[in-house]
């Protein structure tokens, strides 16, 4: 599986800092669209995850909070982003059956984005359909 490299896409923003520091309990990052923060304590697969949610944020030309609507269509954004083929993600679901933290780990990306890119409401009809037969085949 190609991995996308929320890193590498930093560093070709060389007008973007990261700033390592503690962020209020819930937070993992932040963007004003010129900076991120990010929180200190992530994981590296939470690491990577906020980062391309907070990237998707720059791209979309958000400095500030935004509504959920908006917030919901980052983080979908951040898991196609991440996760692009559904065909893995349904490998590992597959695989853990009920463990959505191991079937995130396998595929490097946290719990919530692993939900962001199965969400019904933003998934094209094709991967749901995809989903819908190999689950079926447990």
């Amino acid at each position: 599986m190609e991995l996308a490299h929320p890193w590498r896409a930093l560093r070709a923003l060389s007008h973007i800092d990261v700033t390592w520091c503690h962020l209020p309990v819930g937070l993992r990052a932040v963007t004003n669209g010129r900076a991120i923060w990010m929180h200190t304590g992530l994981t590296q697969r939470e690491r990577r995850s906020s980062l391309a949610h907070e990237l998707v944020h720059i791209d979309e030309g958000h400095t500030s909070c935004q509504p959920d609507r908006i917030e919901r269509h980052v983080r979908t954004l951040a898991a196609v982003w991440l996760l692009p083929r559904i065909e893995p993600v349904a490998d590992a679901l597959m695989w853990h059956g009920d463990d959505y933290d191991g079937a995130a780990d396998d595929l490097w990306v946290d719990e919530a984005t692993l939900w962001a890119r199965l969400d019904p409401d933003h998934s094209p009809k094709v991967d749901r359909l995809y989903m819908a037969r190999r689950l079926e085949d447990l």
